[in-house]
């Protein structure tokens, strides 16, 4: 889709798209730093390539295939906005949504990307996940329930149906809020701020195929450095915990020169017994178990080396 010289200034403004996968780091071709320069106005940031004319050309054709498989009317291009909590604005132009305009309607995605890499085949949700990303925006924006996105690859079209994922645009929230802090301070980002969504996403979104590959040095012993001073952490913490509760004795209150502590009561309260529901309605209990979701994360340890003693 061709966009206007309005729309490239409201782009300067908000979060848009295509810079939701970047705001999460799952760009493979821009970083942080490089919205953030958009964003400020040091640079203009893509202005298109013969790739993008290309599919701004082909756009329509693509359209229309959609509109014959799924035999229903695709609309062309609409707008939303969806403006956080604390007032960041999500900017989202969609390439068109079935049978009507309107917030709710299933949004049709246009792609004409020639590598295959990461594509599935068809009526499958295997996409890229920087275009996963930018339609999970979208729908959060159009506060649309599903989409489409329609592929022109090399061997001809392809589509694939989308669900609204709550948890990425919920990551794509908090770090479009987390991002926008440094636009309006006019400091350039860290790298190293991720939210416990995004990182809970990561970790379930992960599907290795048991190959190995080449991985950084310094990122490992890190995670292993913090991991152990996490640790060292906690039972500093416990011990400076038990030293406060004995001083405290029976008192609500105690106060030093710096500090003032409070004795909070927490906990209390019923709480199910799950074996004795188990035991004694076993039928009930099968009916309300729910699988949970399977997350993978990562466990360093040390390559014994020959002159290792």
């Amino acid at each position: 889709m061709t966009i206007t010289p309005k729309q490239r200034e409201l782009r300067k403004k908000s979060i848009g798209s295509s810079d939701a996968a970047v705001v999460l780091g799952l760009d493979k071709y821009r970083n942080r730093y490089d919205l953030w320069l958009e964003k400020t106005g040091r640079t203009e940031g893509f202005s298109g390539n013969a790739s993008t004319e290309r599919g701004e050309f082909l756009e329509d054709g693509i359209l229309r295939w959609a509109a014959s498989k799924l035999g229903k009317v695709v609309k062309p291009s609409n707008s939303f906005v969806y403006t956080t909590s604390n007032g960041v604005v999500l900017r989202a132009h969609v390439d068109g949504q079935l049978e009507k305009y309107a917030r709710g309607s299933t949004i049709v995605e246009a792609k004409n990307m020639v590598n295959s890499d990461d594509w599935g085949n068809d009526d499958t949700d295997e996409i890229p996940m920087s275009v996963f990303v930018q339609v999970q925006h979208q729908m959060l924006c159009a506060e649309a329930s599903d989409a489409w996105v329609i592929r022109l690859g090399t061997h001809g079209f392809s589509k694939h149906p989308i669900e609204a994922d709550v948890d990425v645009q919920r990551a794509i929230i908090e770090q479009s809020d987390h991002f926008w802090k440094f636009v309006e301070s006019d400091t350039p980002p860290p790298y190293d701020h991720v939210t416990d969504s995004m990182m809970q996403y990561m970790q379930q979104a992960y599907n290795g195929d048991g190959s190995d590959t080449k991985l950084d040095d310094d990122h490992m012993r890190m995670f292993k450095h913090w991991d152990q001073v996490e640790k060292d952490a906690k039972e500093r913490k416990k011990y400076h915990k038990s030293i406060l509760i004995t001083q405290m004795g029976d008192s609500k209150r105690g106060t030093g020169s710096d500090f003032r502590c409070t004795m909070v009561r927490g906990g209390g309260g019923s709480t199910v017994d799950t074996e004795k529901l188990k035991e004694l309605f076993p039928d009930e209990y099968n009916q309300c178990l729910k699988e949970t979701a399977v997350y993978h994360y990562p466990k360093i340890t040390k390559i014994k080396k020959k002159d290792d003693s």
